[in-house]
């Protein structure tokens, strides 16, 4: 008797993420604190986060390649708008490069 091909699942790459919320971090003096545990979170920053930023949102990431990274979400209450300009700048956008003949 014949046994019907079973499909067999493929195991997926190492990797995922985890999200924190304000209730599961704690930020002091630019450390992360995560829940539970007593040490800050080894992070080399990549830029400042300005002095009057707090971070509302934490997700840790694993890399199919096994590296770690942290994202922050923060709500910047500075007025960053920029000034407007008078004077304005056309770009041709053509497209020869695409273009093949035989």
């Amino acid at each position: 008797m014949d046994v019907p091909n079973i499909p067999t699942l493929r195991k997926s790459a190492p990797g995922g993420s985890a999200e924190f919320t304000k209730s599961a971090f704690k930020w002091k003096d630019g450390q992360v604190y995560l829940a539970k545990c007593g040490e800050p979170l080894p992070i080399r920053w990549s830029r400042q986060i300005p002095q009057s930023c707090v971070p509302s949102t934490i997700t840790v990431k694993l890399d199919p390649s096994g590296r770690w990274s942290v994202s922050l979400r923060v709500n910047d209450p500075r007025d960053l708008k920029l000034n407007s300009v008078t004077k304005q700048v056309g770009i041709d956008a053509r497209n020869y490069q695409f273009s093949y003949y035989q």
